[in-house]
């Protein structure tokens, strides 16, 4: 398809019947400042897209191959990404707000700057870049009722968490073996099991002491 295909597609979308893309293959095109809102991308093939800006609100991108795909500064809150491959993706400063992301691969991608607060269980992280990555819960402005990073089971192996807000987030038994955690911020975050293997940036965790369950956190000695 090409830009001026997909353009058509979304403008033709109504609420009752959103844009329904799935199984297209979207690869390379550069869709940058395109509104997505509840567009059905499910088993798409998105290499490389360009998504930069786009507003892309409740849009379903659950099974679609999105290595390397761009998506800073876009809105993807109440997304649905089930199982995505977002291998080398990017969320530079993107809002990724009430999403479900169970089962997704989000090895080697970069989330600097992003607001990231969803179901993440089973996640890959792998190598992830999450620099000052917002995902702690905000306790003051919860319209949805309380919404919280859920990060159970996750594998951020090797992740660059530095500044990372992760207030309030649910980390049980997710894998921090050889991640960065210098300054980053674990007040009130679940820690039930966790492992804080060759971490880098202990001594500087914020909040290690307020934070539920962190002496059944797996340390090393």
């Amino acid at each position: 398809m090409t830009r001026e295909r997909v353009a058509q597609v979304l403008a033709s979308a109504s609420p009752d019947h959103p844009a329904d893309l799935s199984g297209r293959d979207l690869s390379g095109l550069d869709l940058t400042g395109l509104n997505f809102s509840r567009a059905k991308l499910t088993q798409s093939t998105l290499v490389g897209t360009k998504f930069s800006k786009d507003t892309m609100f409740a849009a379903d991108l659950s099974g679609a191959h999105a290595h390397g795909a761009n998506f800073d500064g876009a809105v993807l809150d109440v997304g649905v990404f089930r199982g995505t491959d977002l291998t080398q993706a990017s969320f530079r400063g993107a809002s990724v707000y009430a999403v479900i992301m169970l089962g997704a691969d989000l090895s080697g991608a970069d989330l600097t700057d992003a607001r990231l607060i969803g179901a993440m269980g089973d996640t890959k992280l792998v190598g992830a870049k999450l620099v000052n990555v917002r995902a702690g819960a905000d306790m003051r402005n919860q319209p949805m009722g309380l919404m919280r990073t859920d990060l159970t089971g996750a594998d951020l192996t090797g992740a660059d968490l530095t500044g990372a807000n992760l207030q309030h987030a649910r980390l049980v038994r997710s894998n921090f073996t050889n991640a960065t955690l210098t300054h980053a911020d674990v007040t009130n975050a679940d820690l039930n099991s966790a492992i804080f293997h060759s971490v880098h940036g202990r001594e500087s965790i914020v909040g290690w002491d307020k934070a539920l369950n962190a002496d059944q956190a797996i340390l090393d000695h």
